[in-house]
Parts: C-alpha cells; sequence; structure tokens
C-alpha cells in the first residue's frame, strides 16, 4: 500500500510538471520581451512573426489574426485616449472605403481600454477586412491589439479575435 501511495504521489508530481510545461509552451514573448501573450486554444505563431517588437499569432481554420505591437510612454507626450483615437485615424488613413466605430470602453485584465471595429478595403487590392482594434495602457507602454478578419465572417469570428486580446499578458518590469 506505501508503495502504491509513492507511485501515485510520482505520478501526480509528474502530471503536474508536464501541465505547467504545457502552460508555458502557449505563452509567447516578443524578441524584445515587451510583450507576451498566452495563447487560447487553436491559436499559434504565425510565420509573419518576424519583426522583435511586436507579436502575430493565427487561427488557421477561423482564418483570423491578431498583431500585439507596444510603444514606450517615456517615448511619446500623450494619454490614453488620444493615442486611441491617433492609431484608429492611422488606420484608417491606411484603407479604402474605412469606417471605424464609435470607442467602446472595456478592460484588457485589470487595464482599462478602448476597443473600436474598422472596416475597410486594404489598398492596392480588392480584400475587405473587418478589425477589432483594443488599444489600452500598461504601467510603461501603450498596447495595440490589432485582431483581424474577412468582412464576411467578422462576426463569427470576433469572439476568437476577443479571446486572442485577453490572452495580453503584461510585461512590465519582468
Amino acid at each position: 500500500m506505501k508503495r502504491f501511495a509513492t507511485i501515485l504521489s510520482l505520478f501526480v508530481v509528474v502530471f503536474a510538471a508536464v501541465a505547467v510545461a504545457a502552460d508555458e509552451d502557449k505563452m509567447l514573448t516578443s524578441g524584445d520581451k515587451t510583450l507576451r501573450c498566452q495563447l487560447p486554444e487553436g491559436w499559434a505563431i504565425s510565420d509573419d512573426n518576424k519583426d522583435a517588437d511586436r507579436l502575430q499569432i493565427k487561427n488557421d481554420a477561423k482564418e483570423c489574426y491578431m498583431l500585439f505591437l507596444s510603444d514606450a510612454k517615456a517615448d511619446l507626450d500623450t494619454n490614453i485616449k488620444q493615442y486611441s483615437e491617433d492609431r484608429r485615424d492611422a488606420m484608417l488613413q491606411k484603407l479604402d472605403n474605412a469606417k471605424s466605430s464609435d470607442a467602446k470602453q472595456i478592460a484588457v485584465g485589470t487595464h482599462k481600454a478602448y476597443q473600436y471595429e474598422i472596416t475597410g478595403t486594404v489598398k492596392d487590392g480588392r480584400l475587405r477586412l473587418k478589425y477589432l482594434v483594443t488599444i489600452f495602457e500598461t504601467e510603461d507602454r501603450y498596447v495595440q491589439c490589432v485582431g483581424w478578419s474577412v468582412a464576411s465572417k467578422f462576426d463569427d469570428d470576433k469572439t476568437e479575435l476577443e479571446k486572442a486580446t485577453d490572452g495580453f499578458r503584461d510585461n512590465a518590469k519582468k
């Protein structure tokens, strides 16, 4: 009986270690260590994830994508509301026939965020995309979570994009 309890205890310890390792495998960190995200089920790192200061992930099954970007607050003379409006306006200028929803205030973890839905046609192309853009501030950074899919699939993909946004983890002072 004592031997069985020892074997069972060993199994529990090994299983717990494997579970922790599996969770760590789903955590991505940008090359410059400023961004981290916990990958939701079905998401993977994108083949386009080449720049050290960003993270790009994809959900192939749903055909939707997410890009995490950030700027150091020390480099900018602005506030989160103005920063979010500036980022929205920059996106609108890069699209043809662009439209944006009004800002919706939400929370990403403990961070107050502004969220927009932006629709437009990619310039020099005919592809109509819809974006879920969520912008918030951490202790030392302004963060942009830009998710997208083709416009016709956006309503079905929005929940997946929200899950990916919620995967952001604050990397301050890590």
